[in-house]
C-alpha cells in the first residue's frame, strides 16, 4: 500500500507537467488511486515487483520530464531498475514516444533520437525474457493466434478494458480470455470497430484537444506489450487481467484532471467526485475483502471463468493444500471432503494435479483403514 501511495504521488507531480490547476490534479490521481481495478496490483502480494516497477518507471518519466540532459542518465537508470523490477515496464519506452510526439511534437527523426536509450533497454531486456521464458513455448498454435488475428485481439483488450473502467463490478483474479478463445467469437472482428472509430475520432481532434488525445494514447501504451500483439505467458489463461492495467491508469488520470479543468461548472465537479465516492466504496466493502484469503479469491474468481481455467486450477491448489494439512493433523474425514472438492476443480490440462491429488487421496482412505477404496484411488 505504501508503494501504491507513493506512485499516486509521483502521478500528481507528472501531471502538473501538463495541468497547472492542482485541484483537477488531485482528483485525477484520486482516481489512479482508489479506482477499483487498481485492487488486484495492490493486494495480490505476489504482484508486489509491478508496483516497485512503476515506482521506478514513473521516476524515470519524472526525471525525463524535466526535458534536460543532465537528467537523462538518472531516468535511463531507474528505467534499468524498472524492467530489472519486472518485464511489463518496457511499457515506459512507449510513453517516452507518445509524450514526445503529442506533448513536445517532435518530429520523427527527434522523436526515434530521444527514445531510442529506452528502446534499447527494452529491447535487451524482451530478448533476455524470451531465451529465460522459452520453457512456455509461447508461440505454439495452442496459445497463440495467427499474426493478422493480434491486432483485433489488441483492439478487443482495449474494449474490455474501457468496459471495466466505466462499470469496474464485475472485477475478477481470472477472466479466460485466452487469443484461442476470443479469436473463435463473433464478436471478435465487429468489437475492434468501436477502438478504431473512437481513436480517429480523436486523431481528427489532436490539435484542438492534445492533452484528450495524449491521454487517450498513454492508457494504450500503458498496456501494450500485454495486449496480444507478442506472446507472454499468462495468455495461455487470459489476455487481459487487472493488474496490467494498472500504469495506464496514469491516462486515465490525465483525462479526469483535463476534463475538470476545462470546466468551472459545480455539477460536474459534483458527479466527479459522486462517481470517486462510489468507487472507493466499491473498492473497499468489495474488491479488497475478495483478496483476504486464497480461498475467498478464487472461490470469487471461478464464477466469472466462462470455461474452467486458472481460477479453477487455483482453488484446486489451495483444497489440496487445505486437505494435506487435515490428512497431516489427522482430521481424514474433512481431507476427504476437501480431496473430492480439488478433483472437481482441476481442469483436464492440470493431470499432474489432479493424480497427485486422487494418490494423497487414495493414502488418506488407507489411513482410515478404508483398503479396497484406497486401493481403486491408488
Amino acid at each position: 500500500m505504501a508503494v501504491h501511495i507513493a506512485n499516486g504521488l509521483l502521478v500528481f507531480v507528472i501531471l502538473k507537467q501538463f495541468i497547472t490547476n492542482r485541484w483537477a490534479v488531485l482528483v485525477g490521481v484520486l482516481f489512479f488511486l482508489l479506482h477499483p481495478i487498481q485492487v488486484e496490483a495492490v493486494a495480490w502480494v505476489s504482484e508486489f515487483r509491478g508496483l516497485l516497477a512503476f515506482f521506478f518507471s514513473l521516476i524515470s518519466l519524472y526525471f525525463y520530464l524535466k526535458n534536460q540532459t543532465k537528467f537523462l542518465f538518472l531516468s535511463l537508470a531507474f528505467f534499468v531498475l524498472a524492467v530489472l523490477s519486472k518485464l511489463s515496464a518496457v511499457s515506459l519506452a512507449l510513453f517516452v514516444l507518445v509524450i514526445n510526439y503529442f506533448h513536445y511534437g517532435f518530429k520523427l527523426g527527434k522523436n526515434i533520437e530521444k527514445t531510442l536509450p529506452y528502446a534499447l533497454i527494452a529491447l535487451m531486456t524482451v530478448l533476455i525474457a524470451y531465451e529465460v521464458q522459452s520453457n512456455y513455448d509461447l508461440n505454439t498454435a495452442q496459445y497463440n493466434i495467427a499474426v493478422w488475428q493480434r491486432p483485433f485481439a489488441w483492439l478487443d483488450s482495449i474494449v474490455f478494458y474501457f468496459y471495466k473502467i466505466i462499470y469496474p463490478y464485475h472485477l475478477s483474479a481470472s477472466y479466460t480470455l485466452s487469443p484461442k478463445f476470443i479469436s473463435a467469437q463473433w464478436w471478435f472482428y465487429p468489437a475492434a470497430l468501436l477502438p478504431l472509430g473512437l481513436g480517429y475520432w480523436l486523431w481528427l481532434r489532436r490539435k484542438s484537444q492534445p492533452l484528450i488525445v495524449l491521454a487517450a494514447a498513454l492508457f494504450v501504451a500503458g498496456f501494450f506489450t500485454t495486449s496480444g500483439f507478442v506472446g507472454f505467458g499468462f495468455q495461455r489463461y487470459s489476455l487481459v487481467t487487472d493488474r496490467y492495467l494498472y500504469l495506464a491508469m496514469i491516462g486515465v488520470a490525465l483525462f479526469v484532471a483535463t476534463m475538470l479543468a476545462k470546466t468551472d461548472k459545480k455539477y460536474w465537479h459534483g458527479l466527479v467526485i459522486s462517481v470517486l465516492i462510489a468507487f472507493t466504496t466499491l473498492s473497499a466493502f468489495r474488491q479488497v475483502p475478495i483478496w483476504q484469503t486464497e480461498g475467498t479469491l478464487w472461490s470469487h474468481a471461478v464464477n466469472y471463468e466462462i470455461a474452467p481455467n486458472y481460477a479453477h486450477e487455483s482453488l484446486g491448489v489451495y483444497f489440496d493444500k487445505k486437505a494435506n494439512a487435515l490428512s497431516a493433523a489427522g482430521e481424514y474425514k474433512q481431507a476427504l471432503a476437501y480431496f473430492d472438492k480439488a478433483i472437481k476443480l482441476y481442469p483436464e490440462y492440470k493431470i499432474e494435479n489432479l493424480s497427485t491429488t486422487i494418490y494423497n487421496k487414495g493414502i488418506s482412505f488407507f489411513a482410515t483403514e478404508k483398503i479396497p477404496t484406497s486401493v481403486r484411488e491408488f
